[in-house]
């Protein structure tokens, strides 16, 4: 009755699919256990590592339940459904993450016990998935979202996974550079060369950030929970990691152990907005290396920082002209610097100055 009432008030998503995987896991799974009553026929060790591997085969059913309810706003039933497609975590490698894991599982327990009835579940739950749920899921996936599911569907095999993600849904990862753990974790993610996944310096964030953060569309979680979401975007066998490390109280007892360590929450940089913008000068004059050669015109500075862009510094603005004529030390005149601001920061930066015969 509760999960009805949060279902038809729009209440408690991630609730609301937890208690539904719990539902489902418990009459598909449990269900035929409960009736077959299989007895284990090897040794308790081979048992026991049996059902470990049943559990590692649910990891992508439940990661896809945790994806759809927190992308999408959703949960896997018909009578609850995303309200959009969700093509990140498991369905950024396959489009049925659901029904491959349970025909996995069934394998597994059949394995496990030696029961050939617990084969036949998991042939049934493939027929399942392959004749109605295909037909009947992809008529109503194709009217809720028409072109974007053809693209989707198309990048994205049904059954056997991609061994690196589909690039449909990119997100970024802000590490701060001034954090030792922090920017080591980002050094990882580029040399294992990400798809669809930026690594971006935290103090460029509008917000003062506290840990390592992912951000995406309709996701931003940050410390170990982006941890784990970044890995989804490296290939099959880091995201499975992810999806384990994201897991409640597997995720709080990471994130503990790692600020017992070292790696508890700091500010990126300082709240202060007069703090922010010397910190935003600095590193555009060690950015364009021309020590005092560069002083830029505050209202021109403004209104970068408001959104705006800049080309060539000496062909444009007069104002711009006038703050790089020459620096308060006597240096020769500026001859070219071209900078790039966007409201995020500072993105690039490219000068030319001629001081003296060098250049």
């Amino acid at each position: 009755m509760l999960l009805a009432r949060w279902t038809l008030l729009d209440r408690h998503v991630v609730a609301r699919g937890w208690a539904q995987a719990l539902c489902a896991g418990g009459l598909i799974v449990g269900g035929p256990l409960a009736v077959l009553a299989p007895e284990p026929r090897w040794p308790d060790v081979i048992t026991s590592a049996g059902i470990q591997l049943a559990v590692v085969c649910a990891l992508p059913s439940v990661a896809a339940m945790r994806e759809l309810a927190i992308v999408g706003r959703g949960t896997p039933l018909p009578y609850d459904p995303p309200t959009r497609l969700v093509t990140s975590g498991p369905y950024a490698y396959v489009r049925n993450p659901m029904q491959i894991s349970m025909v996995l599982v069934f394998v597994a327990l059949a394995l496990t016990f030696g029961d050939a009835w617990l084969l036949v579940a998991a042939v049934a739950a493939a027929a399942y998935s392959v004749g109605l749920a295909a037909w009947h899921e992809g008529a109503q996936l194709r009217t809720a979202f028409g072109d974007g599911w053809v693209a989707y569907r198309a990048e994205v095999p049904s059954w056997v996974p991609r061994w690196r993600p589909a690039v449909i849904d990119s997100g970024t990862l802000w590490v701060a550079a001034d954090c030792g753990i922090c920017s080591e974790v980002g050094r990882w993610f580029l040399r294992h060369e990400p798809r669809g996944l930026a690594i971006r310096p935290a103090a460029e964030h509008p917000e003062v950030l506290y840990r390592v953060t992912y951000e995406s569309a309709g996701v931003r979680v940050s410390g170990v929970a982006a941890v784990a979401r970044a890995l989804n975007h490296i290939d099959l066998r880091w995201a499975m990691a992810g999806w384990a490390l994201g897991l409640p109280g597997v995720r709080h007892l990471v994130q503990l152990c790692t600020d017992a360590f070292g790696a508890g929450p700091r500010p990126s940089r300082s709240a202060d907005p007069a703090s922010i913008r010397q910190e935003q000068d600095d590193r555009l004059r060690d950015a364009c290396g021309l020590g005092g050669a560069l002083d830029l015109d505050r209202r021109l500075h403004d209104e970068l920082e408001a959104g705006g862009e800049l080309g060539d510094l000496a062909e444009g603005d007069d104002r711009a002209d006038a703050g790089a004529d020459q620096d308060r030390h006597g240096e020769p005149d500026l001859v070219e610097a071209v900078v790039e601001l966007r409201a995020g920061g500072l993105q690039r930066v490219d000068a030319d100055a001629e001081v003296g015969d060098q250049r």
